[in-house]
């Protein structure tokens, strides 16, 4: 057997081959920006053309009025989105598997489908190319998931989602890259290498769904797909400044992929959820797969048609900046109260939320993650000698062994409640309790929803606003505020608001901090450090309210662009 690192350079290069020779940046260009000129280079260096910058800069909403209304052919469009891609690539390294060969031949099928259809498109989504995240399969083609033991496994048939979105008439390019096993914020593995913030190229875009809002920020990418485990779409998209949806469970199929906690009973169910530039193009991707026949693929996914919501005129939002496990770094904090002044300057009325039991949820998700001590992971991982994801120190490694999982700067509270758990693999009855606790806690929070009365809430999708490269080790119970709404399966968007800005000051140097934990956060923010980095906040509402958290976000952008105005 080959050594993982022979596998991970035959895999890299057999990427870099998918590049045409023309479609390549000389190094003395990529040398030429800093690393917050990533976006301006790729619009203003010349390497694409005046028609492909154009194009590029659609919608997808957009570009499916051009394509449908014979404006432009498909074709035109995919050969300037995987030109665009290959760029995004060469200054990200956002992608896994190419295949910008077979998405051309699609496009000029569908092109000479709708030119003898006399102008009649195969679907609603009919010459749209989308981009998919690395662990959805197609044929022919790897989905590692970031596992050198996983390499060189081309799956064999098409995911769901997938075959949806061909049915549909969408044109499928590439794939795009995650942390390995997907189940952290740090956009590094050992097959792939790491991909990078487009905003400011010395911080992660994201996890586990980062490579694919690389992509779509850089418009390598008129929509992505992406899955969201613990907040996998949610956080990329705020670390890039995208819309994004995590649906709940059911609403739309992810059937079809590689995941580790694929059959893992009583869990925190993973959700597959768009993110792209514009908000308009969620709301048409949701309604183009919910009123699929997704159903009929999948005996998990609940028929519910896409619903016309009305709302209210005044709205009752919940917030708050802080979860209570550690104090966000003041951008957050300010994004967050912005949002706020701009909907009760609207007239809409808003009451602070107060999250509770964060640590609990910090133990309960990871036990529900990590149920069989990690045995699975660490006997794939014995098959090639691949390292663990040493960058970041993935700490799902280290349930069942002697290390404890959480320790110092964690609250002493959650790290009690994890070490619980942390100890070898679940027996059935204990996964029986852990189960009960989790939907315990998910009645306590919709009791309190219930005693608020509230329509959505406005908070935070993390601590900070983006992730330092190699700084995860220590801020992994961040992902707390994204968690919770995956543990109680709700409904929620991310809207972008502003950036960094070099005002926004830390915390004065005598301030008291809560725990070595917050003090941790803290210690890593300048806004010099975070220089670019764009600054989103979650919008949240209930389970299966996925339509009514668009119509809401609707409200709270024009809420934002009213105050700016």
């Amino acid at each position: 057997m080959l050594s993982w690192e022979s596998i991970r350079d035959q895999k890299q290069a057999q990427r870099a081959s998918k590049i045409l020779p023309e479609w390549r940046i000389p190094q003395e260009k990529l040398a030429s920006f800093g690393d917050l000129g990533a976006i301006e280079f790729v619009e203003k260096s010349g390497i694409l053309t005046d028609r492909e910058l154009e194009i590029t800069s659609w919608t997808a909403v957009e570009v499916l009025k051009r394509v449908h209304a014979g404006e432009i052919t498909a074709y035109e469009v995919t050969k300037a989105i995987c030109h665009r891609a290959a760029i995004a690539q060469q200054i990200s390294n956002c992608l896994t598997e190419i295949f910008f060969d077979e998405a051309l031949e699609r496009a000029k099928e569908l092109d000479s489908q709708f030119s003898s259809n006399g102008g009649k498109p195969v679907g609603p989504l009919h010459g749209l190319p989308i981009s998919i995240k690395d662990l959805f399969n197609v044929p022919g083609y790897d989905s590692t998931i970031g596992l050198i033991a996983w390499a060189n496994q081309p799956a064999k048939e098409w995911a769901v989602p997938c075959k949806i979105l061909l049915d549909a008439g969408a044109i499928l390019y590439c794939k795009t890259n995650i942390p390995q096993i997907m189940m952290t914020f740090e956009g590094w593995n050992p097959v792939w290498d790491r991909s990078k913030n487009p905003y400011n190229l010395t911080l992660t875009s994201g996890g586990s769904s980062g490579g694919e809002s690389a992509l779509v920020a850089l418009r390598g990418s008129f929509l992505g797909v992406g899955t969201d485990l613990g907040g996998s779409v949610r956080i990329p998209a705020g670390f890039c400044g995208l819309w994004s949806l995590r649906p709940s469970v059911g609403r739309i199929s992810r059937k079809g992929g590689r995941a580790l906690t694929l059959g893992c009973p009583g869990g925190i169910y993973g959700v597959q959820g768009p993110m792209a530039n514009s908000l308009e193009d969620l709301e048409m991707y949701t309604r183009v797969m919910v009123n699929s026949n997704q159903s009929l693929d999948d005996p998990d996914v609940i028929p519910i048609p896409y619903r016309s919501i009305q709302l209210p005129k005044k709205l009752k939002f919940g917030y708050y900046t802080s979860n209570g496990l550690a104090r966000p770094v003041p951008p957050i904090e300010r994004s967050v109260l912005e949002t706020v002044s701009a909907v009760k300057a609207a007239g809409h009325e808003v009451v602070e939320f107060n999250c509770f039991e964060i640590s609990k949820l910090l133990g309960l998700v990871y036990a529900l993650w990590t149920a069989d001590g990690q045995i699975a992971l660490r006997d794939i991982m014995k098959i090639s000698g691949e390292p663990a994801d040493e960058y970041i120190s993935n700490p799902f490694l280290r349930f069942g062994s002697d290390e404890p999982v959480f320790q110092e700067p964690y609250p002493d509270e959650a790290v009690a409640e994890v070490a619980k758990w942390e100890k070898g693999h679940l027996t059935v009855s204990q996964l029986w309790e852990l189960t009960l606790e989790r939907d315990n806690f998910k009645s306590r929070y919709l009791e309190y929803l219930n005693s608020l009365g509230i329509d959505a809430i406005i908070c935070p999708i993390m601590a900070v606003p983006a992730v330092p490269h190699d700084t995860g080790r220590d801020l992994m119970a961040t992902l707390t505020y994204t968690m919770l709404y995956s543990l109680l399966d709700y409904s929620a968007t991310t809207i972008p608001v502003s950036k960094v800005k070099p005002s926004d000051a830390p915390l004065p140097s005598d301030y008291a901090f809560a725990n070595q934990f917050e003090r941790k956060i803290h210690e890593i923010y300048t806004p010099e450090r975070f220089a670019n980095a764009p600054l989103s906040v979650q919008i949240v509402c209930r389970r299966l309210e996925e339509e009514k958290v668009i119509e809401i976000t609707k409200v709270v952008r024009s809420c934002l662009e009213a105050g700016k105005a």
